[in-house]
């Protein structure tokens, strides 16, 4: 922990400065939260110069990323004959988007995996909806060096909460090229005749299965933003295609959103997986991923999830 006068938090959106600032404030620290909008960083330090007259020593409690930004304050420190210090979250961006989507199901126990999927009313998701903002400033990190003025530097690793007492386990599948083809125009089926199942699908799904794994589809449909399906139809197919996997699959999410938008649900991002093993209290470090695009890989790969190639999966 830093000992200094004046203390800023950095991190991307979501990297766990929240625990350390409670940890802070423990120590008798004063937080002034530049979220809260208690102070800007363009010129108004008379919030810090108030507490610091008081003989209090303060947290800045922002994301901090901008070396420029940094300076506002480190200028005021050397100003001031105070000792400053700088204590960063070096989280991840991939364990930032998933911290994320932890905080919004355990406050509504749901995913919000879209903008426009917040209700009007749930103000504070609406306005922490921070996808975007962690991609962008991941970008744009500055890198922090005690250079620029610190006097102490200290970096944390947030550690994900790996152990939630869940214990069930899934087999979490594709859909499309993984345990279907399509036999119509596109590469995903557009009608129920277009859908032929993949040799051996059914058949090892079962036996996984008889072994107590939930079934779980996963499947990003982005022919309903391209307007060549509906959200409607989409869940009539994959009825479908259960019901010719022998029912199967225990339950299936789908993301109707197109590679430009910005979601948490469309693979590789994490949201269907967060979801599902919330709502079905799995253990991921348990379960397996079968799809064929690296997209499928690497959302296995962040999650946890020990991931399989259709083709060695099902033995074809």
């Amino acid at each position: 922990m830093l000992i200094t006068d004046i203390i800023l938090m950095a991190g991307l959106p979501a990297s766990g400065k929240s625990q350390f600032v409670q940890k802070y404030k423990d120590l008798g620290y004063v937080i002034l939260s530049l979220d809260a909008k208690t102070m800007s960083y363009a010129s108004d330090t008379a919030t810090l110069e108030r507490e610091i007259n008081k003989r209090n020593k303060v947290v800045i409690d922002n994301t901090n990323t901008v070396a420029l930004n940094r300076k506002v304050f480190i200028d005021f420190a050397k100003r001031n004959n105070l000792t400053i210090g700088i204590h960063h979250m070096n989280t991840s961006k991939d364990d930032c988007l998933i911290n994320s989507l932890h905080r919004v199901y355990k406050r509504h126990g749901q995913v919000f995996m879209h903008f426009s999927d917040i209700p009007s009313g749930i103000k504070s998701e609406r306005k922490n909806f921070v996808i975007s903002a962690i991609f962008s400033m991941d970008k744009n990190f500055d890198k922090i060096n005690k250079s620029e003025g610190f006097d102490q530097v200290e970096v944390t690793k947030f550690e994900r909460q790996e152990n939630w007492g869940y214990t069930n386990k899934a087999v979490f599948i594709d859909l499309d090229g993984t345990v279907r083809e399509s036999t119509g125009s596109e590469k995903y089926p557009l009608e129920i005749n277009d859908i032929s199942i993949l040799k051996n699908s059914a058949d090892v799904l079962k036996k996984y299965k008889g072994y107590g794994y939930k079934i779980i589809a996963i499947t990003n449909q982005s022919g309903v933003s391209k307007k060549v399906l509906t959200s409607q139809k989409v869940v009539e197919l994959i009825e479908h295609t259960n019901k010719l996997l022998d029912n199967v699959i225990d339950d299936y999410y789908f993301c109707p959103h197109s590679p430009k938008d910005v979601c948490y649900c469309r693979k590789p991002q994490s949201g269907m997986g967060v979801l599902m093993m919330h709502k079905h209290q799995l253990d991921l470090k348990q379960s397996i991923m079968i799809g064929d695009s690296t997209s499928d890989k690497t959302f296995a790969d962040r999650l946890g999830i020990k991931f399989f190639n259709p083709s060695l999966f099902f033995d074809r």
